[in-house]
């Protein structure tokens, strides 16, 4: 279970949106400064990000809390976003250029390329109505798992001599 904090910002029925910071790995390790990861997260900055959990534990707006999302979610997830249309942008450019050969018509590359692109658009449509028209189950969406406990953190003791 990949697990994030945030704040619940509204609640509806059995859900809540709860609202996260969204945060980089950048600049905790040596290569910060000639990092373009870097460079590219302190450009575009920190921003919040919602979603929309099932509130099991009914919390609060203004609760502070754990949000949880399936393993096997986040992987389905990234698969349909990234390779759905890569694979129909790629068909389609490879129909598109068998297309234009077997037609023998004098812009081969043009049609391949419009045609791929075309490709493209329709993966990222049909991936945008697949995610949007799901509702699947509990299984299939983020959780609140709890409400967020803050522990007071002590410094070890140091030793004077």
């Amino acid at each position: 279970m990949i697990e994030e904090r945030g704040i619940v910002v509204a609640c509806e029925g059995d859900y809540a949106e709860v609202e996260a910071q969204r945060r980089s790995a950048c600049g905790h390790c040596a290569a910060n400064s000639s990092c373009g990861t870097s460079l590219l997260a302190q450009t575009f900055g920190v921003r919040a990000s919602r979603v929309r959990a099932l509130n099991s534990i009914k919390a609060q707006p203004g609760d502070r809390v754990v949000v949880g999302l399936p393993e096997n979610v986040m992987l389905r997830s990234a698969f349909l976003l990234y390779a759905v249309p890569l694979l129909t942008f790629i068909v389609a450019a490879v129909a598109g250029r068998w297309l234009g050969e077997a037609l023998a018509l004098p812009a081969v590359e043009f049609i391949s390329i419009a045609l791929g692109l075309a490709g493209l658009g329709g993966g990222l449509a049909w991936v945008r109505h697949k995610t949007l028209g799901e509702t699947g189950g509990a299984a299939s969406h983020a959780v609140i798992l709890r409400r967020e406990t803050r522990s007071l953190t002590l410094a070890p003791p140091t030793l004077q001599s």
